[in-house]
């Protein structure tokens, strides 16, 4: 439900109000984003107090662990600005992978030549309309799931 958007998609979505929007988007939404989420997180914390649990039963082994990080602590400043670089510039590859962010930035700030060559002033052009008339028909479909 939530794959293959864009970034301005995103952009637009996040503009538009979740009146009218059906319980079923955001009850799948949260069955299958959010809550494995959450559970993800819960494991991590779980399984960090379990280790350091295990780790306490062994107070030799604990004693030097906690020694060693001590020594480390002078390099906290540098590893942490390091595991921010690696983890941003992992962000922006899957940014651009998964949504296009990077094209679309790049669309947004081109220059284009556009509405100064073809823009028409309403003021300076008499408008005249056919004898014959035509219709147009346009047809928007919003949300069209492919039979299978």
């Amino acid at each position: 439900n939530f794959g293959g958007v864009t970034f301005d998609g995103i952009l637009f979505h996040l503009k538009m109000p979740l009146k009218g929007t059906g319980e079923d988007y955001i009850h799948t939404y949260l069955m299958k984003a959010l809550l494995p989420a959450a559970g993800i997180v819960a494991e991590i914390i779980v399984l960090l107090l379990i280790v350091r649990a295990f780790l306490q039963m062994f107070p030799k082994f604990w004693d030097r662990l906690k020694t060693g990080i001590e020594k480390l602590k002078k390099y906290r400043v540098w590893a942490g600005a390091a595991v921010i670089i690696v983890w941003l510039g992992a962000a922006c590859i899957r940014a651009q992978n998964w949504f296009g962010m990077f094209d679309f930035i790049g669309g947004v700030m081109q220059r284009t030549h556009f509405f100064e060559e073809e823009y028409v002033r309403p003021d300076s052009v008499i408008l005249t309309f056919p004898e014959k008339k035509r219709n147009l028909i346009y047809i928007l479909v919003e949300s069209a799931a492919a039979a299978s």
